[in-house]
């Protein structure tokens, strides 16, 4: 994985920038951004962050840097790596945007970054795969899509919080109109099965 460790010189343009009106606009930080995203993006495997959905082949502009806490409340924190990652525009443009209840701190407090001061799983704090498991199959143009959930009440408030129920349902029903994730699941298996003795034929 490619680190980010800026220069001397982008080290000076961060300094400026942090001390701008707007420092993830400023023009001279841009090209700084670009190196920066590369990195999240290799970081989190190409996912996102929050739904875990994959941004492998997604064009780059439908990828967000992601600021947990949100940068307009948390501006010492703009350039902060533990602060940033990579999602997608559903959950961080559709969902989550400014808010910031599940900070369970106030603006100012002190080393905000600590895994338990966070009502959801923090992306950068906490292995995200030992909580949160998302189980993709496709066949075709049939899709399954499931998430795991471990016990930790984290876990279930990001399932909630990003709503990612409705990308297992919405999948469902548009893959072949079921309301039975039992059936769905059912035809899935079998038509697996039938592909893996094809193969397995094919190689004897």
């Amino acid at each position: 994985m490619s680190s980010f460790k800026p220069s001397t010189l982008e080290k000076g343009i961060l300094s400026s920038a942090a001390k701008s009106s707007g420092p993830w606009e400023f023009e001279k930080w841009k090209p700084i951004k670009g190196k920066l995203k590369i990195h999240l993006k290799e970081k989190t495997n190409q996912r996102c962050c929050y739904c875990r959905r994959s941004l492998l082949n997604t064009h780059n502009m439908s990828i967000d840097i992601e600021h947990v806490l949100p940068q307009k409340a948390f501006p010492k924190h703009v350039f902060s790596l533990k602060n940033l990652s990579v999602s997608c525009k559903r959950c961080n443009m559709g969902i989550k945007n400014q808010d910031q209840s599940f900070f369970l701190m106030k603006s100012g407090a002190r080393r905000p970054f600590r895994a338990r001061n966070f009502s959801i799983l923090h992306p950068n704090l906490v292995n995200i795969d030992a909580h949160l498991l998302l189980e993709v199959h496709q066949i075709g143009t049939k899709s399954f899509i499931k998430y795991h959930r471990s016990q930790d009440p984290r876990a279930k408030r990001t399932y909630e919080y990003f709503k990612l129920k409705d990308i297992e349902t919405g999948t469902l029903d548009s893959a072949q109109g079921l309301r039975d994730l039992t059936e769905m699941k059912s035809r899935l298996e079998h038509e697996i099965g039938v592909v893996e003795r094809l193969l397995e034929s094919s190689r004897g």
